[in-house]
């Protein structure tokens, strides 16, 4: 029984030898891919991919930060008309006393 499973094994290695030696060249880069690659949903990166994807990440983030610091802006905006009306007519516009009496 081994010996028929060696047999046959030897049989579809040799059949796959000769079929990829008749075969075209493969570029490098399928070569290193391997059997399962194409479905894998993982792939390689160069340098430059992984660069360009740092930049939009980085672009992303500077940009919700300018949201964020224009929201804190119209915040402080809207606070501050709120104590100016709130305050009586005649203390909004003096300057905070120091608390020292002359």
């Amino acid at each position: 029984m081994f010996s028929l499973f060696g047999a046959g094994g030897q049989v579809i290695v040799n059949w796959r030898e000769s079929k990829a030696a008749n075969a075209p060249p493969v570029p490098e880069k399928e070569k290193n891919k391997g059997f399962w690659a194409k479905y894998s949903p993982l792939t390689k990166l160069t340098d430059q991919d992984y660069e360009k994807i740092l930049e939009e990440r980085l672009l992303r983030t500077e940009a919700e930060i300018a949201v964020v610091d224009d929201h804190i802006k119209e915040l402080r905006e809207s606070e501050r008309q709120a104590k100016l009306e709130e305050a009586p007519e005649g203390q909004g516009a003096k300057p905070a006393s120091s608390g020292k009496a002359s």
